[in-house]
Order: C-alpha cells, then sequence, then structure tokens
C-alpha cells in the first residue's frame, strides 16, 4: 500500500493549506470523493506547469510536447488527427489546432490518408524527432524529481490506481478511455 505520508514530508509546512482554500463552497463542505478530484486535478496541473517550463524552452507547449512524443512512439512516426486526439484527450478541434502549429514549425507534416481523403495523418518530422531528443533527458529529470518521494512499487501502485480510473472512461459522453489506460503498459 502507498505511504502518502512519505509524500507530505516534501512540503510538510504547506500540510494540508493547498485544501483549506476550496473546503467550504456555497452548499456545504466537500465530500472525499471531490476532495481527491481536487487534489487529482491539482497534482496534473502542478506536473503541467513545471514541464511546460522546459516546453517553452524549446517553442513547444506542452499538448505539442505531448503529440510528438506520441507519434514519436507510433509505428512509422505517424497516426491520424482522430488517433491522437483520442489517446491524448483533446477534442478533434483543438488538435487541428495543435497540428497545424506544429507542422507550420516543422516538427510534423500533416498528410492526406491515401484511403480516406477526409482524415488526416500526423508524421513526425526529423526536426520534431530532434526537439523531443534534446527535451528528453530534460523532462526526464523533472518526472524523477517529481515522483521522487515515491518508491518504485508505491508508483507501480499508483498506476493502477489511476488505470482504474481511466478504465471507468468518460461517463459523461459514454466514451471509454480503457484503450488508453492499455497504452501505460
Amino acid at each position: 500500500m502507498i505511504d502518502y505520508t512519505k509524500a507530505r514530508t516534501v512540503k510538510d509546512n504547506r500540510d494540508n493549506s493547498e485544501m483549506k482554500g476550496v473546503k467550504m463552497i456555497k452548499g456545504g463542505a466537500l465530500n472525499l470523493n471531490e476532495k481527491v478530484v481536487i487534489a487529482l486535478v491539482r497534482v496534473a496541473e502542478l506536473f503541467k506547469r513545471r514541464s511546460s517550463t522546459i516546453f517553452h524552452n524549446h517553442g513547444l507547449s506542452f499538448s505539442q510536447y505531448n503529440v510528438l512524443r506520441l507519434l514519436e512512439t507510433a509505428p512509422k512516426g505517424s497516426l491520424s488527427i482522430t488517433q491522437v486526439s483520442k489517446r491524448l484527450l483533446v477534442s478533434t478541434p483543438n488538435m487541428s489546432g495543435i497540428a497545424k502549429r506544429l507542422d507550420k514549425s516543422g516538427f510534423v507534416a500533416r498528410l492526406s490518408d491515401q484511403k480516406d481523403d477526409r482524415k488526416t495523418i500526423l508524421k513526425v518530422t526529423s526536426k520534431g524527432l530532434e526537439v523531443v531528443s534534446n527535451i528528453r533527458h530534460l523532462q526526464e529529470q523533472n518526472v524523477e524529481e517529481f515522483l521522487s518521494c515515491f518508491s518504485e512499487p508505491e508508483k507501480a501502485e499508483f498506476l493502477e490506481v489511476l488505470k482504474k480510473i481511466l478504465e471507468l472512461g468518460d461517463y459523461a459522453t459514454g466514451h471509454n478511455v480503457s484503450v488508453r489506460a492499455s497504452s501505460l503498459e
């Protein structure tokens, strides 16, 4: 079981103060489920902010880096915009804008699907691979530092908990994200 008390020792002077500002809302106190979700979102935002600094120094946004990283690991370095948007949980219209900016910067090429002209394929370019390669060490260091208070077994357990959440899918729209959870293997 994860010992979350170790995580608090990193900033134990802040203790529970991060949640103090959101404990009371109109209608009463937050329940445990709401506190968990708020904490999860806050952790994600904190990580995004730390990572974005690294990416910005290389001319990329957080989303652009994630697209390049996904394409780097894809077969032949290419996926359709729809595939990328589903895997990154980004709407297709937003992904189209991200793809345009990556294409304009020379990090990806936007190609028509040979089987279906309505589909756009994103293919990472050598420039895109180079920028990901330049960032990789800094981002790995960032991730290591971010999770340094957890042991390897704790990280594995936490990953399993997160996969369970992802497997629930997007209950509001009925989309199942378990495909994305399996990509965390």
